[in-house]
């Protein structure tokens, strides 16, 4: 799909996507399984699961079956917290009241103590999801996929429970679309609908900085990089993510990700492929971002070769 928040403007290129996976499965003779869609970590979930019931062409080809919140059990507590502008919504606490099924993940970084608070937290916001404790980067404490996909458990109910105005229309024209005397919204229908109110979603001072550069790093200088860069704004940069060409890893590609301080990078499955020139793609999200410093500070990372009189240089500070 295209860039943008997918709660907010995507709904239409969620119809496309759909649509053109409708038609690749069709011409495999394939049918498809499950299409799970990803949101931005940013996202209210209730838009998106509003266009399963909104939507005529999906309702009619396409069942919610769950939403499913991944929780970083290192960082839930300080976004829950996050302060936020009056009648602006918490992301993180929105996300926990929808979801019907609830990843616990990243214990490995946090103390039972700890472990038990963020549980409670969780329960006080929502007290029927299904809680799965787990931790994605190691394969034996990974959930079983039969327990994610195929459970049925979205329900209208539960979320008009969570948001009263969830199956209210967007406008009247897509109220209109269902067809006169057709059951709107999968069936329920409206004597009168209504406009709905749009939800504040304050991104006001979030953003994203992308950063593509060919060379190769100095291994080096990007850990003192990354170091600084952290030790000064960990609390506001919420993702990281990127590929990297590191100075004498021959073709070996490196795969870098992060959340707040908690940063990690290693070799990729597979090097560059033949061919395949060499790139530094990395993406930064967070609050208060200067596009500036990341760029320049990211640029000072690269691998310089040494001048051929090196070994002639003298240290100033000696005799």
């Amino acid at each position: 799909m295209e860039n943008g928040c997918v709660c907010c403007s995507l709904r239409k290129d969620i119809v496309k996507a759909f649509a053109e996976l409708e038609k690749r499965s069709k011409a495999r003779g394939r049918p498809m399984d499950h299409i799970l869609l990803e949101t931005t970590g940013l996202a209210d979930p209730s838009p998106v699961a509003f266009t399963f019931f909104a939507n005529p062409w999906i309702a009619a080809r396409f069942r919610l079956d769950s939403i499913i919140c991944v929780v970083d059990a290192k960082h839930l507590l300080q976004h829950l917290e996050d302060s936020k502008p009056e009648n602006a919504i918490n992301e993180a606490v929105q996300q926990l009241a929808f979801a019907d099924l609830i990843l616990l993940n990243k214990l490995d970084l946090v103390s039972e103590t700890d472990k038990a608070d963020i549980t409670l937290a969780i329960q006080r916001i929502n007290n029927t999801a299904r809680i799965i404790e787990c931790q994605l980067n190691d394969d034996k404490q990974r959930p079983d996929p039969t327990h994610i996909l195929g459970t049925n458990t979205f329900s209208v109910q539960r979320a008009l429970m969570v948001d009263p105005e969830f199956l209210d229309t967007d406008s009247d024209t897509e109220a209109s679309q269902q067809g006169p005397g057709q059951p709107a919204f999968g069936g329920i229908r409206q004597k009168k609908p209504k406009r709905r109110r749009k939800k504040l979603h304050d991104l006001s001072d979030i953003s994203s900085v992308g950063i593509t550069s060919r060379g190769q790093l100095d291994e080096y200088r990007f850990n003192m990089f990354m170091w600084d860069l952290l030790a000064e704004k960990a609390k506001d940069i919420f993702r990281c993510k990127g590929v990297l060409a590191v100075h004498g890893y021959g073709r070996k590609k490196f795969v870098f990700q992060g959340v707040h301080e908690t940063i990690c990078y290693g070799p990729a499955d597979q090097p560059w492929a033949a061919g395949e020139v060499p790139l530094n793609q990395i993406v930064f999200i967070g609050r208060g971002l200067d596009r500036k410093t990341l760029v320049d500070g990211f640029r000072t990372c690269l691998w310089q070769p040494l001048p051929e009189d090196w070994h002639q240089a003298v240290d100033p500070t000696t005799k």
